[in-house]
């Protein structure tokens, strides 16, 4: 979270607002209704009674409404730091309070099943997530040929991790933990199945692929590298890898 905020300022992008909620919760109305500007009424009172007045004159010939005030929609894009369960529970809440066509994104997570299988009623969505290499679809292929199943993100990250550490010791023999860290950070990039890390200002960062989510099928954006996938090759289970509780507009 720091690291959204150091690249958000970085980048001169501006949060318009920062929601957090309850990830226990089945009901998060209110916390849609606070990102859009519905939940405090009295901010907008002229503006409340002014529309209220114009719906009575309309009476029953004007469609039900479920709030007088219209959203507030300030801002270009919303991240939604959450996983594909509580996903599913917020994302509709925006429609239902005629939020519609908003550029939403997640995180890694959101390559999830359940979600694609949710496409037709949620519209299309937009993710940040692991950029594959060629040696990662491999992975994945050999992986399903001896164990009958799809590897999870959880999977291929250990599988990653234990190859870079190979490859550091394999290097030379280190006399001291201290002599190891030192390389370490002397290293400037390091490369697995799931993508390439490299470090600036001391901070490991990991190189993410954006995708979108559209109907079922994922197809990577903005020149990621990643064939379209359909919703059956998908994985779940990588719920308690990332995520927190917040909604941001920007």
């Amino acid at each position: 979270m720091n690291e959204f905020w150091r690249r958000a300022n970085q980048s001169g992008v501006q949060v318009t607002g920062l929601v957090s909620y309850d990830p226990k919760s089945t009901d998060h109305r209110g916390t849609v209704e606070n990102l859009l500007g519905l939940k405090y009424k009295r901010q907008r009172q002229e503006e409340h009674e002014l529309l209220s007045e114009m719906y009575a004159l309309e009476g029953s010939r004007s469609a039900r409404r479920v709030q007088v005030l219209k959203p507030q929609i300030d801002f270009d894009w919303v991240f939604l730091a959450s996983f594909p369960r509580e996903s599913l529970q917020l994302i509709p809440y925006f429609s239902y309070y005629d939020a519609v066509n908003l550029n939403v994104w997640g995180g890694p997570s959101w390559r999830s099943q359940s979600l694609a299988s949710e496409g037709q009623r949620l519209g299309v969505l937009n993710f940040v997530g692991d950029n594959l290499s060629s040696e990662g679809l491999e992975f994945s292929n050999r992986f399903k040929r001896i164990y009958g199943a799809n590897p999870q993100l959880i999977e291929m990250r250990a599988f990653d991790s234990f190859e870079q550490v190979h490859k550091l010791l394999s290097r030379k023999e280190y006399g001291t933990r201290e002599e190891f860290n030192l390389d370490v950070r002397q290293t400037e990039s390091l490369k697995g199945i799931t993508g390439k890390w490299y470090l600036e200002d001391g901070i490991w960062i990991k190189e993410m692929g954006t995708y979108r989510m559209r109907r079922g099928k994922i197809a990577g954006l903005l020149g990621t590298r990643e064939l379209v996938a359909p919703a059956e090759s998908l994985n779940e289970g990588s719920d308690e890898l990332e995520g927190s509780t917040e909604l941001q507009s920007l």
